[in-house]
């Protein structure tokens, strides 16, 4: 009976933890977990993002009048598309300025607007032009194009606000027109004679 007892001393009791410090934990046998087989996805295609052209379409007046297009980036955003052509833009009109000694220039930015009503889509082509501004140095060069892109996008925001539930579906198309300092007086003084 004392030797009954002894044992009983020696062992600790099933629900204390002491002396497992020591000892190395066995880790449990794992499961085997049910997996699903996902479909592998089809690399992305990588958009090549192209430099933007800046082409002559039109020229009038012999030569005193041009019309240029400016190739599109970003058909869905017309902030991304203007700041995206501003150095192209502004190294062309810096060879221009050069070949005219002066011109005056506007911005055009063509946007597709819609609109849904009832069960109906409805689209708006849309032009926004900006005032023409004159440069004869090339350092006005950046300030006066800075302030065409924020004219555009504030005739945007007035429109968009203007009318109700009108959202951008694509822009369509970037242009600049110019016009050489000295078509005013080469009209007039023809009218003279």
């Amino acid at each position: 009976m004392y030797s009954q007892r002894k044992e009983k001393l020696r062992q600790p009791p099933a629900n204390k933890i002491s002396g497992s410090f020591g000892k190395t934990p066995v880790p449990l046998p794992r499961t085997k977990k049910h997996t699903v087989k996902k479909p592998v996805p089809t690399p992305r295609t990588k958009i090549e993002q192209t430099e933007p052209t800046f082409t002559q379409k039109e020229q009038a007046l012999r030569g005193f009048t041009r019309s240029y297009e400016i190739s599109l980036v970003n058909k869905q955003d017309p902030f991304i598309q203007l700041l995206s052509t501003h150095s192209v833009v502004k190294n062309n009109l810096l060879k221009i300025l050069n070949e005219m000694k002066g011109f005056k220039f506007n911005e055009t930015l063509k946007i597709t607007f819609k609109k849904h009503k009832g069960d109906e889509l409805i689209e708006n082509e849309v032009y926004f032009n900006t005032k023409p501004r004159t440069v004869t140095n090339e350092i006005e060069i950046a300030e006066l194009l800075q302030i065409t892109h924020q004219q555009i996008i504030y005739m945007i925001q007035q429109w968009i606000a203007k009318g109700s539930g009108w959202t951008i579906q694509s822009v369509d198309g970037h242009f600049i027109n110019i016009h050489e300092n000295g078509v005013e007086s080469y009209a007039y003084g023809h009218l003279r004679l």
